[in-house]
């Protein structure tokens, strides 16, 4: 491997991994928020966000490399769910 590619690299993995913190941060804060939700509107009020967030999702530009995880939503918002 040239030393460019092994610099390209390293430059790769700096960056996912800075991202990826990012990432992880974003996670627990909308997972805080979500379980706040959960206990003061109930099991309504986690649908119709779900709803609303699916929707946004859809509306994301379709010709991007990057796309959200309607499955990955669904999941976040039904983890939160009462019984």
């Amino acid at each position: 491997m040239s030393t460019d590619q092994v610099v390209l690299n390293q430059q790769l993995v700096d960056a996912v991994n800075a991202h990826g913190s990012d990432i992880q941060n974003l996670n627990c804060v909308i997972s805080g928020l979500v379980h706040q939700l959960a206990q003061t509107q109930g099991n309504s009020g986690l649908d119709a966000a779900r709803d609303y967030a699916i929707r946004v999702a859809e509306n994301m530009p379709r010709n991007s490399l990057v796309k959200p995880n309607a499955q990955a939503i669904h999941d976040l918002f039904n983890g939160h769910k009462a019984g």
